[in-house]
């Protein structure tokens, strides 16, 4: 069971209502823009809420989202593994890959100061992934959790 868009967009104008931008960012989504619910761990949560990651990833054997489902101006909510939302920011850039031996090595020379890797291991984590998006993030905001029901396992879901 997973909370709706609807309901997602609610809480968070309540929650940012002293916030002009986000009123304003809020007020204005349609249809066209998706909303997406992100599942994080730490430290990765904390390293975007400092500003030391601006760009999110993720990776996978299989397509799944994000992958090829995100785009500029779309939304997306950050929930902490375990806990409520406790983030929101705009995608302001998205790149795919369909990893290929070597694309793992000019991801990390492009992209890895934005990646914020927590560990000298993260890239070994990562080569026996087929498919990686990688999501640059932009007015980034974080609050007091919001409680949302969420009882799967997907760490990314775009809210319908």
């Amino acid at each position: 069971m997973i909370e709706g868009r609807d309901s997602a967009l609610n809480k968070l104008k309540a929650a940012l209502a002293d916030d002009r931008q986000w009123t304003d960012i809020l007020d204005s989504v349609d249809e066209l823009i998706k909303i997406h619910l992100a599942v994080f761990v730490e430290p990765y949560f904390t390293f975007i809420s400092e500003g030391k990651k601006s760009i999110e990833t993720r990776f996978s054997k299989n397509r799944i989202a994000p992958f090829e489902c995100i785009e500029k101006g779309d939304i997306i909510l950050l929930k902490r593994s375990g806990a409520g939302i406790a983030g929101v920011c705009v995608v302001d850039q998205v790149w795919f890959y369909h990893l290929l031996p070597g694309s793992l090595d000019q991801i990390k020379e492009q992209f890895g100061r934005g990646i914020c890797p927590s560990n000298s291991d993260f890239w070994d984590e990562r080569q026996s992934a087929s498919y990686c998006s990688l999501i640059w993030i932009t007015s980034f905001r974080s609050f007091e959790d919001i409680p949302f029901k969420k009882s799967d396992r997907r760490g990314w879901v775009i809210l319908k």
